[in-house]
């Protein structure tokens, strides 16, 4: 790792106290479009209207980015749902038109759902199909006037996506040159891992999907149950090709805030309890370690703050495993530490001069 190397390799001046990891992983720091400045990390919120609403509500602080979902993909009844009109998959509203609206001084984080189980969505994104949905995705982008991060074909690797590597990176280098030649320069591409604990797709290793360094700004990846291994060696990929990353997605899965609570996320029927301190040191501790960790790299987070056992699609009856609650408002002691750790000058929120400090202006 950098900060490590950095470390052992540089010498101290006489009288000097070396630097911590976090200063030292700083110095180092990776840059890119839209990539905060050094020692800074930008924090998003999500995922639906709702929980954007209720973090804001209850903390009383404006997020740095909002996340949102809508699809280009034949398994939906209609292309762009929840681009300039409510669409709820059974997760909660989403609307990127009124997170515009309701959060003028945050980025925007789109997931770009393109999945088709019947194998010919791909290819029609490839073969010009979808022209007219992508034009109509680079208009909206522009209209937001502020940096979007564009999360396309997002946990690529994950198995229940089913993307074959080949069709995968034709698709996306498409979208991405038809936006281009529509001259949208306000947004940076988001490559997304699953980081998946227990295996990728047809087991590929992860260079096979990788568009190439032209097509990708930013790397991601999706932070539920931890894996050391797995991340790090995401992290190692990231900085092999000069990459900033965004934990797109960070949730923690199986634990329940409000009734202190754990079940394992394929169980959801037995419980521990949990006091809010041991929550907080289970997840929260080692999350928020390790992107201090590796500041150099991870430079934007996005955390789900939402009651996932309330929602349709991923409570008891949805059939995606337990989930719990993740909202950080629900109880006191984790909303207070929570407050702490993101109350620091590390952490980049809604400010009138947000985009400025993200380079918005050089675009």
């Amino acid at each position: 790792m950098l900060a490590v190397c950095f470390l052992a390799c540089q010498a101290t001046p006489e009288g000097e106290a070396p630097p911590t990891e976090q200063e030292a992983s700083t110095i180092n720091a990776i840059g890119g479009k839209f990539t905060p400045p050094a020692g800074k990390t930008l924090l998003i919120i999500g995922q639906d209207l709702g929980a954007i609403a209720g973090y804001k509500a209850a903390l009383g602080l404006k997020p740095g980015g909002v996340t949102t979902y809508t699809n280009i993909s034949e398994t939906e009844p209609s292309l762009l749902n929840g681009l300039e009109a409510p669409a709820d998959w059974g997760a909660g509203d989403v609307n990127a038109a009124q997170n515009l609206e309701a959060d003028p001084q945050a980025v925007l984080a789109i997931g770009l759902y393109i999945v088709d189980n019947s194998g010919t969505n791909l290819a029609h994104i490839i073969d010009g199909t979808h022209d007219a949905a992508i034009d109509r995705l680079g208009a909206f982008i522009q209209r937001a006037a502020r940096p979007v991060f564009l999360r396309i074909g997002y946990e690529f690797d994950g198995p229940w996506n089913h993307y074959e590597p080949e069709p995968f990176i034709a698709a996306w280098k498409h979208i991405v040159d038809r936006l281009r030649a529509q001259g949208a320069t306000n947004f940076a591409t988001v490559w997304q891992s699953a980081t998946y604990k227990y295996g990728t797709y047809n087991d590929l290793p992860l260079e096979v999907w990788y568009p190439g360094d032209d097509y990708v700004d930013w790397m991601g990846t999706s932070h539920f149950i931890f894996d050391q291994t797995v991340q790090n060696a995401f992290l190692d990929f990231a900085r092999a090709h000069n990459k900033p990353v965004l934990i797109a997605e960070a949730t923690p899965q199986g634990y329940d805030l409000d009734k202190l609570a754990y079940s394992p996320p394929n169980d959801g029927k037995n419980f521990t309890a949990k006091t809010a301190d041991e929550i907080w040191d289970e997840w929260f501790g080692p999350f928020f370690a390790f992107i201090h960790q590796n500041a150099d790299v991870i430079r934007a987070v996005a955390y789900i703050n939402v009651d996932w056992h309330s929602q349709a699609m991923w409570g008891p009856d949805g059939g995606n495993g337990y989930w719990g609650d993740s909202r950080v408002q629900v109880n006191d002691t984790i909303r207070e530490r929570w407050l702490a750790e993101i109350g620091t000058a590390f952490w980049l929120h809604g400010t009138p001069d947000l985009f400025e400090t993200l380079g918005l202006e050089e675009f």
